[in-house]
């Protein structure tokens, strides 16, 4: 899984994170679409940012385990059980975006915000 990517990369040399995540398959007449939505990692501000598409509450549970996966690969990584920097990351889930009513398959809206608040 995620291992794959971040084997040869040091993600904690980076100050941002942009994790795309799946909500799942929308099964439509003809095609399987996929339902996307962003975890933004900001390790200079101290945050780690849900942004949610959709109703439904999961942003909470995504972020604890975003989380706990980069607590664990810091000490896996770097060798070092200090991660109190780690546990200070602030959990947001965000409210306010731009909700789907209609599942529908949204990748290409995710690229173009994903590529809006990397800049921010």
């Amino acid at each position: 899984g995620v291992k794959d990517f971040t084997e040869d990369n040091d993600i904690f040399s980076k100050q941002k994170l942009i994790i795309p995540v799946c909500l799942g398959e929308i099964n439509e007449e003809l095609s399987h679409l996929q339902m996307w939505t962003l975890v933004f990692v900001n390790f200079q501000r101290k945050f780690i940012k849900y942004y949610n598409v959709t109703e439904k509450e999961q942003g909470l549970e995504c972020l604890q385990l975003i989380k706990d996966y980069l607590i664990k690969e810091f000490i896996e990584k770097k060798k070092n059980n200090n991660v109190t920097d780690l546990n200070n990351l602030r959990l947001q889930n965000m409210k306010g975006c731009r909700q789907l009513k209609h599942p529908t398959d949204n990748s290409s809206q995710i690229c173009r915000f994903a590529e809006f608040i990397s800049v921010v």
